[in-house]
C-alpha cells in the first residue's frame, strides 16, 4: 500500500543510518494561538535492526493526522531519528540473518551520540527549542531517557548540548539491562545487549535509565511530563522494565503517566493507532486537559493489573 505521507530526509552524518526524517503539519501552520509541539520518534530494534529506519514512524503519523482525539493544531510537525546499529554475533552473521545490519556497525556510545547529533540537526533546521515530545519504542525508549542522562552515558565523548523535550513517551521500553538479562535467559537477550553495550556488568548498570545515579528532576528541570506505555501481551519486554523506570522517576520527583498497550511488542509502531492515542493523552496533559481515549481509560485498569502481569511474565523465563 502506497504511503499517504512521506518524510523529507536529511543527513546528520556521513554513515548509513545517520539521518533524520521531517514532515511539517501544514494544517497547524495557520494556527498561532495555541502551543505547538514537534513529535520526535526514535525507533527500536535491539540496536541491531532499523525497524524501517525513519519511516517506521509513518504508520503512526498517518493515524495521528486522522485521529479526532488528537488536537491537530497542537502539532507543529513530525520527525524521526535513525542511528547506526551494532554488529550481530558471528553465528548470526554466518547464517545471514535478516537482523544483521549493513553499513557502519558500532557499539556504545555511538547510538546515543547519533541520537544527540540527530536532535542537534533538528534543532538547527527546525528551531524546536524544548517544544517537542520525544517518543521512543523499545531500544528507542532507552535512548530517549539516555538523552536526559547526559555525560553519564557518553563515555567522555564530545556531544552538542541540545534543548531537552517537554515530554517523553516510552513505549515498551528497555530501562534496566541487568533486570532484563535476569528475567530472560534466552541467548538472544545477552547477545543483543553485549553486542551493543559490551559484557561489563558495570557498564550495563551505568547505561540503564532506571539505574541513573543522578536525579532526573535535576537533569531535566521544569514541569516536564513522562508517560510509560506497556502491553500485557508483549512477549519481548516485560512489566519489570516499566515498573523499575517508574520507581526511579517517582523517586526523583516525577508523577508518571502509565498507559496500557494492546498486542505484541511491535504492534504499537507498526499499526500506529495506539501511538495516536498516546499522542492525544500527552498533548492533553501538556495543555492541562487530559484527553479521553481508550488508552487513558485503560490507565486505571493497568494499575490494578500490573502486579499480576509482572509476576505472570516473570514466570515466562526463556
Amino acid at each position: 500500500m502506497a504511503q499517504q505521507v512521506q518524510f523529507q530526509t536529511m543527513p546528520y552524518g556521513e554513515a548509513k543510518h545517520q539521518e533524520v526524517g521531517v514532515l511539517e503539519n501544514n494544517s497547524a501552520q495557520q494556527n498561532t494561538t495555541s502551543q505547538q509541539y514537534w513529535l520526535v520518534f526514535i525507533h527500536g530494534g535491539a540496536w541491531r535492526e532499523d525497524n524501517d529506519g525513519v519511516n517506521g514512524f509513518l504508520p503512526s503519523v498517518q493515524k495521528i493526522l486522522k485521529s479526532k482525539d488528537v488536537p491537530q493544531s497542537s502539532i507543529r510537525g513530525f520527525a524521526s531519528i535513525d542511528y547506526r546499529l551494532s554488529p550481530c554475533n558471528e553465528q548470526d552473521q554466518q547464517k545471514g540473518k535478516k537482523q544483521c545490519p549493513e553499513g557502519s556497525i558500532v557499539d556504545h556510545p555511538a547510538h546515543i551520540l547519533d541520537v544527540r547529533a540527530g536532535l542537534n540537526e533538528l534543532q538547527q533546521k527546525l528551531k524546536m527549542d524544548s517544544n517537542y515530545i520525544l517518543m521512543g519504542h523499545s531500544a528507542g525508549a532507552t535512548l530517549a531517557f539516555q538523552v536526559l542522562m547526559g555525560k553519564d552515558v557518553l563515555n567522555g565523548q564530545d556531544s552538542p548540548d541540545v534543548p531537552l523535550p517537554a515530554a517523553i513517551v516510552g513505549m515498551a521500553g528497555i530501562y534496566d539491562f541487568p533486570q532484563l538479562l535476569n528475567d530472560f535467559t534466552r541467548p538472544f537477550y545477552n547477545l543483543f545487549v553485549t553486542d551493543a553495550y559490551g559484557a561489563d556488568k558495570k557498564v550495563q548498570d551505568q547505561v540503564s535509565p532506571s539505574k541513573f545515579t543522578g536525579n532526573y528532576k535535576q537533569a531535566w528541570p521544569g514541569d516536564n511530563l513522562v508517560m510509560l506505555a506497556q502491553s500485557p501481551t508483549d512477549g519481548i519486554v516485560n512489566f519489570a522494565q516499566r515498573d523499575n523506570m517508574q520507581a526511579k522517576l517517582e523517586q526523583d520527583g516525577f508523577t508518571v503517566s502509565l498507559q496500557e498497550l494492546e498486542g505484541d511488542h511491535h504492534k504499537v509502531w507498526r499499526e500506529g493507532s495506539q501511538t495516536a492515542q498516546l499522542t492525544a493523552q500527552i498533548l492533553g496533559q501538556l495543555s492541562g486537559e487530559p484527553a479521553k481515549t481508550k488508552a487513558g481509560e485503560a490507565r486505571g485498569r493497568r494499575a490494578a493489573k500490573s502486579s499480576r502481569a509482572t509476576q505472570r511474565q516473570k514466570k515466562q523465563r526463556q
